[in-house]
């Protein structure tokens, strides 16, 4: 059986980027055609058909959200090419929220399946209904996610129920989104929640400025949490051994990864 987690990397700010998109103009995009498709403005789009595009989706305004369709694409590079690329090119936050119709495929061949070109990403898995995402990668060091000059931050929807499998082995959706930057296939399968999975979570986390850097308040003792600066480098990779964790920082802008969330301060 499939194992569910109630894990995600979802924040009030991100929750907030959802409803505020710098445009709601909707694109639809076919890749049968192999060109290749940049998207660019904020906002609703949808991706559907089979064949070999590269899809690449840049930002350079801050905070901007788009949200992707995904309605049975079935994506495979071609050789040397990318498949999913995601650029942050601005000095904020880029969040990409994937909804997920239908059953969908991406291959990249050196490439991730999905991956990180520039900047930081919040990449949020979601659903209106139902749906299937395989993510893979031809050669034998590229995998379902890759890293690739940025970091993506994978999450998934808490008003979604997920399950995943990793090597075609059941696994928790924590460790299938963590696991997919050095293994291949990912498959995550979603169904639509009316009530959210991780609310309670959500709010329980905070983080307190100190003279010093920072206190992490609402930690699960065991929980792993990773801080990383605005260029995406990881700066912090650590696991909670009380529940409110004391961190040293210089000043700046930082992103706190956790099972329970992410917040950006």
């Amino acid at each position: 059986m499939h194992m569910k987690s109630n894990f995600t990397s979802f924040s009030f700010t991100t929750l907030l980027l959802l409803f505020i998109c710098s445009s709601v103009n909707a694109t639809d995009y076919n890749i049968s055609s192999g060109n290749t498709i940049d998207i660019t403005t904020p906002g609703s789009h949808t991706i559907t058909g089979t064949g070999s595009s590269e899809i690449y989706i840049n930002s350079s305004v801050n905070d901007a959200v788009f949200e992707i369709t995904l309605d049975n694409m079935v994506l495979t590079a071609k050789k040397w090419a990318s498949s999913i690329t995601i650029n942050n090119n601005s000095t904020g936050s880029m969040t990409v929220k994937f909804i997920i119709v239908g059953t969908n495929f991406t291959q990249g061949y050196n490439h991730g399946g999905i991956q990180a070109g520039s900047g930081t990403v919040n990449v949020i898995f979601t659903t209106t209904s139902s749906g299937t995402l395989t993510s893979t990668a031809v050669w034998s060091d590229s995998f379902a996610f890759r890293n690739n000059g940025g970091t993506m931050l994978p999450s998934i929807d808490p008003y979604a129920t997920c399950t995943a499998t990793l090597e075609e082995k059941d696994i928790s959706i924590e460790d299938a989104l963590t696991g997919a930057f050095s293994k291949k296939p990912l498959v995550l399968s979603i169904s639509k929640s009316n009530t959210s999975t991780n609310n309670i979570k959500s709010l329980d986390l905070k983080v307190i400025k100190t003279s010093s850097g920072i206190n992490i308040e609402g930690l699960r003792i065991g929980e792993k949490f990773k801080i990383f600066d605005v260029m995406g480098k990881c700066v912090i990779q650590n696991e909670a051994k009380n529940e409110t964790e004391s961190v040293i920082l210089s000043k700046g802008i930082y992103i706190l990864q956790t099972e329970k969330g992410i917040i950006k301060f």
